[in-house]
């Protein structure tokens, strides 16, 4: 059985080194080819928001919009604003919490499997909110965890991921994938189908449940749920489709960025 060498962030996004020598693309690379309209539409909200407080700013810090010429104010607006998208910014925050919350949880799990532990994870106030939530369901289920952090993958499909937990509920088997936030989105049941399949084919046995545990943020996001994702068969498939399309979008900017290096030579 091969393993895994490394991870490695590219410009085409993460892929998994597997010691034969040919990169494994990361399974949330794969379903990145999926669209997110709901992300679009609050991004495009989040930078009319940032650019109009902005101007409001400006406006009491007080820049004459009026007797300033258009481009100094727009060259004030935008040096104001910044080069980094607001949206980008928050969901670079977000992804800080959700860091966070999963260290404590992994830490959690080392420390129940009777592994090397160093001290409690210290984090943000954020974290511990979501951190709370996964305790409160663990105490409402005779949860024995058994994996954490595991890299799995595919020699068959060439795909490679790091699943959250494995353990058992209430006696059975299962996959266990956390996500922090507001909302549990579609293509985590394509992640979680492909987690399974990988666990399968390396002979490490396919659970019988598959629970995605959403935390939340903050106080103000709904309380966590746990649902339980079925027809694993078809929502691989539409990982396998995703995954296609992923590497054919790969394929088309690397030739497309050729074509502009050729031609700037």
């Amino acid at each position: 059985m091969a393993t895994i060498s490394a991870r490695r962030k590219t410009s085409s996004g993460r892929f998994y080194e597997i010691k034969e020598g040919q990169p494994y693309i990361s399974i949330t690379n794969a379903l990145e080819s999926i669209s997110k309209p709901a992300l679009i539409g609050w991004s495009a909200k989040v930078e009319r928001e940032a650019c109009i407080a902005a101007a409001v700013q400006m406006a009491y810090d007080g820049i004459d919009t009026i007797t300033t010429s258009s481009e100094a104010y727009t060259a004030a607006l935008t040096a104001r604003i910044g080069k980094q998208k607001a949206s980008t910014k928050l969901l670079n925050a977000a992804g800080e919490i959700g860091t966070g919350t999963h260290s404590l949880i992994e830490w959690y799990i080392r420390k129940e499997l009777k592994l090397d532990v160093g001290p409690r994870p210290k984090v943000d106030d954020k974290c511990e909110w979501g951190y709370m939530a996964f305790e409160d369901w663990v105490k409402a289920h005779d949860f024995k965890p058994t994996h954490s952090e595991m890299v799995v993958f595919s020699h068959i499909h060439k795909y490679a991921g790091t699943l959250d937990i494995t353990g058992t509920v209430d006696g059975e088997t299962a996959l266990i994938d956390i996500k922090t936030g507001k909302a549990i989105y579609a293509e985590a049941k394509c992640q979680c189908a492909a987690y399974i399949e990988a666990l399968g084919e390396m002979g490490l046995g396919r659970p019988i449940r598959c629970i995605i545990l959403r935390l939340p943020k903050v106080e103000t996001d709904p309380e966590f749920e746990a649902i339980e994702v079925g027809k694993l068969s078809e929502h691989f498939e539409t990982f396998l489709h995703a995954k296609a399309l992923r590497l054919w979008q790969i394929e088309e900017e690397k030739q497309y960025k050729a074509k502009l290096e050729a031609s700037n030579e």
